[in-house]
């Protein structure tokens, strides 16, 4: 089981219901700090109190009011376009042909780039949360069993600290590879700096030189097979253990598979080229619009040319963050948050094997 049940988050969870969101700590990438969303109030955020947020929100993104302002000039011209060169296209009003045409050609565009979005969004969210359960979730629950199941059959705890700093390395090993691209290799002195890795394991993991943040489970699986030897466990245990050690071992291989292979270019590309040909659509056809309708109709055209661009830009911009959600950000995974808790729960794991109750001290 995966360990987000633990007892640092669910303390967190309560605070966070008396407010709107709660920021974690504060991480610093490519000399830039971010100070990550821990959680919020899907309650809260289901009222009107949702218009008191604005930190980790698309609101935040100056690309999207870039994109708004750019097409609030191409409807302002389109407009006056319209009204001084098109007079006679635009002298009958909102019953001619042309704009019974533009109205309904910009609704099967908006009706198109609304579905495929639906369905781009899908994927994304599906991936974001595969990375996170499958990947992070995998790592950070075997660690948690391996803490449980050795706690409890070893006597010699210095190895099982050794175990959840290596799967604290092979989470950390990923967000450096996100984080710091070009760069990468000269990057894995944090591990160090964290206290993750030792000095001397540093040199063995530079030694290894590739596929670092699955190859860490094979030091994990050398401490499970000698303390296995030591302490005489049955085959049945070993292989269970071993089975563990996969499964750390294959949600490291998940991040690394999912991110190495994003959604296809060929799709994103399309979806963006979709969405901003509406666009421009949309806004010349609103121009065109309000140059042939009464002015009593202004507002309404006004907004439909500022929602629905706006709504699908977002959407847009929500997929692109969450394509990669170890690179750094306001709604990125943290580091530090799980890092901790890997560590936190091995430890409580520990403890629990060292302080049983009488009962149990009394059993032979």
């Amino acid at each position: 089981m995966q360990s987000d049940s633990s007892s640092d988050e669910d303390a967190s969870h309560n605070h966070s219901r008396q407010r709107l969101y709660t920021l974690g700590g504060v991480q610093t990438v490519s000399g830039k700090a971010y100070q990550h969303v821990d959680s919020y109030n899907s309650v809260k955020l289901a009222s009107s109190a949702l218009c008191c947020v604005l930190k980790g929100t698309v609101l935040t993104n100056r690309v999207l009011w870039g994109e708004q302002f750019l097409l609030f000039l191409l409807y302002m011209s389109s407009w006056r376009t319209a009204a001084t060169f098109m007079k006679d296209a635009t002298s009958h009003g909102d019953d001619s042909a042309e704009v019974r045409i533009t109205r309904h050609y910009t609704e099967i565009m908006t009706s198109l780039a609304g579905f495929l979005l639906a369905f781009y969004t899908s994927i994304a969210v599906s991936r974001w949360w595969r990375l996170r359960t499958e990947g992070v979730g995998r790592i950070w629950g075997a660690s948690s069993q391996l803490m449980m199941l050795l706690g409890a059959l070893v006597g010699d705890h210095e190895p099982l600290a050794a175990i959840r700093r290596y799967a604290r390395a092979s989470l950390a090993i990923h967000f450096l590879r996100r984080r710091y691209p070009s760069e990468y290799m000269d990057k894995l002195d944090e591990l160090e700096e964290r206290e993750i890795l030792l000095e001397d394991e540093m040199e063995k993991l530079r030694e290894v030189g590739v596929n670092l943040a699955e190859s860490v489970w094979t030091w994990v699986a050398q401490i499970v097979v000698r303390k296995a030897r030591t302490e005489q466990m049955s085959e049945v245990m070993l292989v269970h253990l071993l089975q563990v050690v996969e499964k750390g071992r294959a949600g490291a291989a998940c991040i690394g598979a999912q991110m190495g292979t994003p959604i296809p270019l060929q799709y994103v590309h399309l979806m963006g080229l979709l969405v901003k040909t509406h666009n421009v659509i949309l806004a010349c056809a609103c121009g065109f619009q309000l140059a042939c309708m009464s002015p009593r109709y202004a507002v309404g055209i006004s907004l439909r040319t500022f929602l629905v661009p706006f709504l699908y830009n977002g959407i847009l911009l929500i997929n692109a963050e969450l394509a990669d959600p170890f690179g750094g950000g306001v709604n990125a995974f943290s580091l530090e948050k799980y890092e901790k808790g890997i560590e936190s729960d091995g430890r409580g794991y520990v403890r629990a094997s060292v302080h049983v109750p009488d009962c149990l001290q009394a059993l032979p």
